[in-house]
């Protein structure tokens, strides 16, 4: 076999579930509970955070760039509360559509009995409730206002009989606030408290994650279809889809240029071209759509926070080390 013998959702049933069985060290379960909150698509979360972070402070006359080669005790306080609370939403995702996953060969840990649902769930409850424990540092009832939101939109959209996530439209919708309001509100609330001309500083983000998670549920249609899933894609098309995650970019770039929100507006204009091939519907293009547009947001928080640079680069590391030695996989 290769360095990497498997490829993406053909990783077979029967490998062994315990690192031991893999030849793995012991510690090695550290990470499996790092890579349970699932990092790679937590990075949209840090860095519509650090955005939302980036606008209050450049409202007051306070972003200095060089103040930010490393994070101020706020910013790392939030940005390790969030990373627990909306990392426990993935872990409580993982446990309802274990066998979902299972049919579409991904997210093995929960799915395959590497970690126990049991035990996933007190985890998942161990994590949300450090996150709360970070209201005491702010006394910001704002603060406290979005951690709670956040939680009860994560119940709601992963849990039936709501399960927000397998309905038509909502589950885009869900995703926009959620990514796109609550993720650069929390960074924001830190600083100033919330007034309406902060919605203008957010709708371009809340339908610049719309148009990425439109996208990533077309390359999953298959799967959630034979799930029951009814998803936008599987009830509309991934072509419609497709259509639909190319007008949510556009009208990201337009509301960012008419309300001049230039972090939203350079990130929306240059990922806009991803858009437009992702209309054959292709898996290829698909995932080069949500994928680029997510590095090319990613890269204007970095322009801004340029700690957030080595942070990444560790985080990707970490994970390429990660899935190759535990399931033989090239991933990112």
């Amino acid at each position: 076999m290769g360095k990497y013998p498997y490829e993406e959702g053909k990783v077979p049933f029967d490998r062994p579930k315990t690192n031991r069985g893999l030849g793995l060290p012991r510690w090695f379960c550290i990470l499996d509970y790092f890579f349970l909150l699932r990092p790679m698509i937590l990075i949209p979360v840090w860095l519509f955070l650090l955005l939302g972070h980036y606008h209050a402070l450049d409202a007051i006359g306070a972003y200095r760039w060089l103040d930010h080669l490393y994070p101020a005790p706020d910013l790392a306080v939030v940005f390790v509360a969030f990373t627990l609370l909306v990392g426990g939403i993935y872990v409580n995702n993982q446990i309802h559509d274990h066998e979902t996953d299972r049919r579409n060969r991904k997210l093995y840990l929960i799915c395959d009995g590497y970690i126990p649902l049991k035990r996933a769930w007190v985890y998942q409850g161990v994590v949300q409730a450090l996150a709360l424990a970070s209201c005491l540092w702010f006394w910001n009832s704002g603060y406290m206002w979005v951690i709670l939101a956040s939680i009860l939109l994560g119940f709601f959209y992963n849990t039936p009989p709501f399960k927000l996530k397998g309905r038509p439209v909502v589950d885009i919708l869900a995703n926009g606030l959620g990514n796109g309001f609550l993720n650069v509100l929390v960074g924001y609330i830190i600083v100033l408290p919330l007034t309406w001309g902060f919605w203008n500083i957010c709708l371009p983000y809340v339908l610049a994650v719309g148009a990425v998670f439109a996208n990533t549920t077309a390359v999953d249609t298959e799967g959630d279809a034979e799930s029951g899933e009814r998803t936008s894609a599987v009830v509309f098309g991934v072509r419609a889809v497709a259509w639909i995650a190319l007008g949510l970019m556009a009208g990201c770039v337009a509301l960012a240029a008419l309300w001049s929100v230039w972090p939203a507006l350079i990130a929306g204009a240059v990922s806009l071209p991803f858009f437009i091939p992702a209309l054959t519907a292709r898996r290829k293009w698909l995932k080069i759509s949500y994928t680029a547009a997510t590095g090319i947001f990613a890269l204007a928080a970095v322009a801004l926070f340029p700690w957030f640079l080595p942070f990444l680069i560790l985080v990707l590391a970490l994970t390429r080390y990660y899935y190759r030695r535990k399931f033989g996989l090239k991933y990112p």
